[in-house]
């Protein structure tokens, strides 16, 4: 038990270094955006998390007098092999609660997909070769933040305060990390400010447990980062430029009804099969707080 403490007193010490790095560092990209800096430093900012996690990495290590190697740091932030289905899943979500709502917003309003092929198959192959290379591309930048949020963050989080609190709170932060962009920035426009900032959190709060719990069951960084490459991808470079109508971001995109919609049935149906895994897996410590330790991809 003291052992156990010990760790969680540990593991709360490096969450604390994490959470204020990533405040003053994406702070300062934050306001230099704001102030019409040029747009590299968008993927400079969504890199913010991996630096913090890469410094409270090495604080750690050299507290608990452990040998910094690049392994040591690596492992710390979520640099582990695993299964490629969690990776598949990681691509395969993002697809279900993005293009589905964007199906039917074209469905109900005519005329609001735009395409330039000539055929159905020059269509499909052209978004085929969008998803693949369009993933990797994104996954350069997608892969900074989730090295800080799920790689090293959410593990900590889930040692010191258990499964549910570990989802919600990074999940939480994880939105409110956006606010800055979108109330001094031209990020996610088209829609009223407070309705930005509500939907927007109610969209990306569940596509935060999601990944959270593949990273969690994957005991990986890479799914959660395909998931957020995938989702980057998908929405900003395949499905809006082919979206016509004033009033799609009400429906689709990350402030759509429909995508908050179907993200948060994709979350909650996870979370229930990961707390059934679980507790099938620890039936003597299914609480949240010994849970997922147990759990191996």
């Amino acid at each position: 038990m003291n052992s156990r403490r010990t760790e969680n007193v540990k593991n709360k010490k490096s969450i604390v270094c994490f959470v204020i790095l990533v405040i003053i560092l994406s702070c300062i990209v934050d306001f230099l955006i704001a102030k019409g800096a040029s747009d590299y430093l968008y993927p400079i900012l969504m890199w913010m998390p991996a630096l913090a996690a890469l410094i409270a990495s090495i604080v750690t290590l050299k507290e608990n007098g452990e040998k910094i190697t690049f392994r040591s740091v690596s492992g710390l932030c979520g640099f582990h092999k695993c299964k490629w289905r969690y990776i598949f899943m990681g691509m395969l979500v993002p697809l279900i609660y993005l293009a589905i709502p964007y199906a039917i917003y074209w469905i109900v309003f005519p005329g609001s997909l735009s395409t330039n092929a000539t055929s159905v198959g020059g269509a499909l192959i052209g978004v085929a070769i969008a998803i693949v290379l369009g993933n990797i591309l994104s996954l350069l930048t997608a892969l900074g933040e989730e090295i800080g949020w799920r790689g090293f963050w959410v593990p900590r989080m889930e040692e010191a305060f258990g499964v549910r609190n570990a989802l919600a709170v990074t999940s939480i932060f994880w939105c409110l990390w956006h606010f800055p962009l979108i109330i001094f920035d031209d990020y996610m426009t088209g829609t009223p400010l407070w309705y930005n900032l509500l939907a927007f959190a109610l969209c990306i709060f569940p596509v935060g447990v999601i990944a959270g719990i593949l990273s969690l069951k994957s005991k990986s960084v890479w799914p959660s980062a395909m998931l957020h490459a995938a989702h980057n991808n998908y929405d900003q470079i395949i499905l809006a430029p082919r979206t016509i109508g004033d009033n799609k971001m009400f429906f689709v995109s990350e402030t759509g009804l429909l995508t908050i919609l179907f993200a948060w049935i994709i979350a909650i149906l996870m979370y229930i099969r990961f707390k059934a895994d679980l507790s099938r897996e620890n039936p003597a410590n299914s609480d949240e707080t010994d849970a997922s330790s147990s759990i191996r991809p």
